[in-house]
């Protein structure tokens, strides 16, 4: 799961909260964690079904668009 480009000026985002853990089964569209950029704050949704098998970046890191976030094994 990457860090999605939210605008054009958008340079990088705080991770605030994880809404999931390691081993957790996520859906399509489930909120993974929520992020804040220089403009908004905003939920990033899983782009796939699968299990969480690792969170890369912890809350209170950054991370700029196009990052690995959070590894997802899909069955």
């Amino acid at each position: 799961m990457i860090l999605p480009k939210y605008g054009m000026s958008m340079t990088e985002a705080e991770i605030d909260e994880w809404f999931v853990a390691e081993g957790d089964v996520v859906a399509e569209g489930d909120e993974l964690c929520e992020v804040t950029t220089d403009k908004v704050t905003t939920a990033v949704e899983s782009p796939t079904s699968g299990t969480v098998k690792r969170i890369i970046v912890q809350v209170g890191n950054t991370a700029e668009p196009g990052d690995v976030l959070a590894t997802i094994e899909s069955p």
